[in-house]
């Protein structure tokens, strides 16, 4: 079985994405324009716990590799957090998909979100 890749361009376009559909993994950029992954993590938390849901693994990127990012996500209720120029290995993300959903992560289908400036 394949997995669908849904993309967002912004923070509030993944809130907005998340509050529509239930995701397996969520991998999330911590500096994104509009809202930044910490504020997002946190609302996506708070509308789990609203609605009644189970928590969706969130796992925090960024390309910055200071501990204080790590504390910092984990903080805003994310599961992970991986340093794209420390950590961010394929046979790392794999063992976390594997971990957090339970499946072998599958073919990729990806289903890119249009927005307004891609009109």
């Amino acid at each position: 079985m394949g997995h669908n890749v849904f993309v967002a361009s912004n923070g509030q376009e993944a809130i907005d994405m998340f509050k529509t559909n239930r995701f397996s993994i969520i991998f999330l950029d911590i500096e994104l324009p509009i809202k930044d992954g910490l504020t997002v993590a946190r609302e996506m938390r708070e509308w789990e716990t609203l609605k009644g849901l189970p928590p969706t693994p969130i796992i925090g990127v960024s390309g910055f590799t200071h501990k204080a990012y790590k504390s910092k996500a984990i903080e805003s209720g994310m599961n992970y957090f991986l340093s794209k120029g420390i950590d961010f290995q394929l046979d790392d993300i794999y063992k976390i998909v594997v971990e957090l959903c339970g499946v072998e992560p599958g073919n990729m289908n990806f289903s890119h979100v249009v927005t307004n400036d891609e009109c």
